[in-house]
């Protein structure tokens, strides 16, 4: 005798987010999607940066743009490079990065990029969506041309 049940997959529970049962913190998987600030944030560094490291959140708000919090996501796509160190209180978060070779190459419309990417407990586990132009990720509302020559 087969039984056969025909039940609709489940979803993963980090998907819908849980508490965790050990440590009481909230656990959830987030989809985020490459956007505006974050190809701007690109373009300001290719622009101004001169390959150097900067303190980026210092750098692009001396550049005039107040939003760049997830221009630090980059790294996962290999367009920013963390430099390695410690701050004087001993943190390695020193919010330092520079533009790598693979994100001027994206900068110049050389290579495409996943849409989306997906970040666990601060770790990132993959990408997903489809591959986008950095065109398609500034969106309708920035001219990339007045981007680049402005």
């Amino acid at each position: 005798m087969n039984i056969e049940f025909d039940f609709p997959p489940m979803p993963d529970r980090f998907d819908n987010g849980f508490v965790c049962g050990v440590c009481g913190s909230y656990v959830k998987r987030y989809t985020r999607k490459f956007n505006s600030n974050m190809a701007i944030a690109m373009i300001a560094l290719l622009k101004h940066s001169k390959g150097k490291f900067v303190h980026l959140e210092n750098f692009l708000k001396e550049h005039g743009y107040q939003r760049c919090g997830d221009a630090s996501y980059l790294i996962h796509y290999g367009f920013l490079e963390r430099r390695i160190g410690n701050r004087e209180d001993g943190s390695s978060r020193n919010g330092e990065y520079k533009l790598t070779g693979r994100g001027v190459m994206f900068c110049e419309g050389k290579i495409k990029a996943a849409q989306k990417f997906k970040i666990l407990h601060n770790r990132f586990e993959g990408f997903s969506g489809n591959d986008i132009t950095i065109q398609d990720a500034l969106g309708e509302r920035f001219n990339y041309t007045e981007l680049m020559n402005g």
